[in-house]
């Protein structure tokens, strides 16, 4: 299923409510799918599956026009609030699959092992620095070889310009473990990149 097709889908005509009722639906509405690429990118990203990646963009729709009455913020907002929705839909179909429990085991031990092996990365070691004309394909490959929980957070913060707070509240966790899981992400990317970089002649 397109974007486009998505957008046609979520798109529900305002009811016939007072006027500045209807407006403030409408308000909401425009701003809610103005999202829809960014919420349907993160979603692939996130399940690997893109007919998965759908019905969790619609899961994520009709949850927050069903909830409109319950988001009393500005609309500058919707996002983290958006990405939340999606982000909590995710973990759920993954809990029905009795895949939660095993997930979390293996990025605790994925965290462990970035952390450890951080003393492997020189300490002026920066991405900047690399040849960037052959790592288009290894950075998408290390990205997504990250553990979920880094892979998520990283995601939030490089692609889809979340601040610390907001990636906190779409993950439900102190803004300091994003920062600490930000810190691990990268460390893991930087091994990655810098491997790949160290084979590729000049």
């Amino acid at each position: 299923m397109s974007a486009t097709e998505c957008r046609r889908g979520y798109t529900t005509p305002v009811s016939h409510e007072e006027p500045h009722k209807s407006t403030a639906i409408a308000a909401f509405q425009e701003a809610a799918l103005k999202q829809l690429e960014s919420l349907h990118r993160f979603a692939v990203h996130l399940s690997r599956d893109t007919l998965l990646a759908d019905e969790l963009v619609q899961e994520t729709y009709l949850q927050a026009f069903r909830s409109e009455h319950t988001f009393d913020r500005s609309l500058k907002e919707i996002r983290p609030w958006l990405f939340k929705i999606l982000n909590n839909a995710l973990r759920q179909h993954f809990r029905r699959q009795s895949r939660g429990a095993a997930t979390e085991r293996l990025n605790d031990s994925h965290e462990d092992a970035a952390a450890a092996n951080a003393d492997l990365l020189s300490p002026n070691a920066r991405l900047q620095d690399l040849n960037w004309e052959h790592v288009d394909d290894v950075l998408k490959h290390a990205i997504d070889a990250l553990p979920d929980s880094l892979r998520t957070v990283f995601l939030l913060f490089a692609v889809e310009d979340l601040k610390y707070r907001e990636i906190a509240e779409v993950e439900g966790i102190p803004a300091g473990t994003v920062m600490s899981r930000l810190s691990r992400a990268r460390q893991l990317l930087m091994q990655a990149l810098a491997s790949k970089h160290s084979g590729i002649p000049k």
